[in-house]
């Protein structure tokens, strides 16, 4: 019942952050302080959107490995997807992003959680 109560908190917080990110897109001029700013909402926003996803995923299509290790995947997971929108978000406002670079960076992360998997097995 925690985790039910930790996933529904997470997604309330999400929810905020996306209000948040729509409202202060629509009230800051677009200066390298208020992009900064945007990352770390942007981030934070994706992350608590994907964890309470990933862990509702995890627990109904991966093996039984116990409560506690569901809910440390489910927030890795949530951590590498946040850190990698951001990262591509970056990269987008300083105008390096290109679709090798997506893609390299993306199998990247999917690497590093398939390797944090194996070792938690």
């Amino acid at each position: 019942m925690r985790n039910r109560a930790l996933m529904l908190c997470l997604s309330a917080v999400a929810a905020l952050l996306w209000l948040g990110l729509v409202a202060f897109m629509h009230r800051q001029p677009p200066n390298s302080v208020n992009q900064a700013v945007f990352l770390a909402i942007w981030g934070a926003a994706v992350s608590c959107t994907v964890i309470p996803i990933s862990f509702a995923l995890n627990s109904r299509l991966a093996p039984a490995s116990g409560k506690a290790q569901e809910l440390a995947r489910a927030i890795r997971q949530g951590l590498l997807l946040g850190a990698l929108a951001m990262t591509l978000v970056a990269l987008r406002f300083l105008r390096l992003l290109n679709i090798p670079t997506a893609v390299l960076l993306t199998l990247v992360v999917i690497m590093v959680e398939i390797l944090a998997y194996l070792r938690s097995r």
